[in-house]
């Protein structure tokens, strides 16, 4: 997961490099439906080798639980990013993919502590 959002990060500074800053926007978003899209077919495949229909889940229910982790954890790249294209540092190099492996993970991790909580307080 933190490969994809170090390639994320390169075909995102690449594009805000060509077309600007406003086009990291676009790039998140369809970063994190093509990821979530990825994720949701790959899980279809493994519940389909244990014998889960598609049906019983729903069509898009996979999808839509992995969506709001890629938005959270490339939505902490793209943030990167901004910062960094403000700085007037905008290169790809190794330290990006680094911090924005880091990022990635600090997003996630967001996202979890959100789903978490949001389960919680289904409970009551």
């Amino acid at each position: 997961m933190t490969a994809i959002a170090a390639g994320f990060a390169a075909a995102a500074t690449w594009t805000a490099r060509r077309f600007g800053g406003w086009a990291l926007l676009p790039i998140w978003l369809a970063g994190s439906a093509l990821a979530a899209g990825a994720f949701a077919l790959r899980v279809r495949q493994i519940q389909a080798g244990f014998g889960v229909s598609n049906s019983s889940i729903g069509p898009f229910f996979v999808f839509w639980q992995f969506l709001p982790l890629w938005l959270f954890g490339l939505g902490a790249v793209t943030l990167l990013l901004v910062r960094r294209r403000r700085r007037g540092f905008l290169v790809f190099d190794r330290s990006v993919a680094i911090h924005s492996m880091g990022a990635f993970l600090g997003g996630a991790l967001l996202w979890v502590l959100v789903y978490a909580a949001w389960d919680f307080t289904r409970l009551f």
